[in-house]
Formats: C-alpha cells, structure tokens, sequence
C-alpha cells in the first residue's frame, strides 16, 4: 500500500485521511486488496493457417476487477475499487514463413 500512495505525497496533509491513520498506526493497520479477474480466449479464422502457424487470431473477452481495503484496528478507514466491466480484446499473431519462422529464429544450439 505504501508503494502506491506514499511516494505520490510530498507531505502528509495530501494524503486520504484514513490512508494517514493507517500510516501512523503501521503494526495496527492491515491492508486487503483482492482482484478478481475472469477471461476468456477463442481463437478464430481459418483452421489451416492457425495449426501451421502462418497466421493466430484470438478474441479476448471478460472483465476485471480490484479493490484496496484499509482496515485500522477493527475498524475501515478507506475503501477503493477500479477495474473494467468488459474486456474486448484481439490479439493477432502473423508469421509469413509459418511453421520455418520458428526454426529460423530460434538461436542454434
């Protein structure tokens, strides 16, 4: 948590309240930040240039999800969230020789 607000802050009085107190009471402050994430990918196109590897075409889809939870003693003093409802990603991958690029490429042992 320090390595995410702190270094921002030139003096504590620009800091979130509750991330201060949690700062001042450092063995009594615990900090939670969970991300959730779920994904998944479908590769798509043609059968043939996919298997030989000329040419990989994969859709991306899912969402993401992340919170930072500052409890001091029993007690939260600041709660924070972001993520993104939708992926929607492709990821494309060509590779003219195909199945010889790798072969080419790769250093000789």
């Amino acid at each position: 948590m320090y390595r995410k607000y702190a270094p921002n802050a030139g003096r504590a009085e620009y800091l979130e309240p509750g991330i201060h107190e949690c700062l001042k009471a450092q063995n009594k402050c615990n900090v939670n930040s969970p991300e959730l994430r779920q994904t998944r990918r479908d590769r798509v196109g043609h059968f043939f240039l996919d298997i030989v590897n000329f040419k990989r075409r994969t859709v991306v889809t899912g969402w993401h999800f992340e919170t930072i939870i500052v409890v001091v003693v029993d007690r939260i003093v600041h709660k924070s969230w972001s993520g993104v409802p939708a992926i929607s990603e492709v990821e494309e991958n060509l590779n003219p020789l195909g199945p010889l690029q790798e072969r080419i490429t790769s250093p000789s042992n």
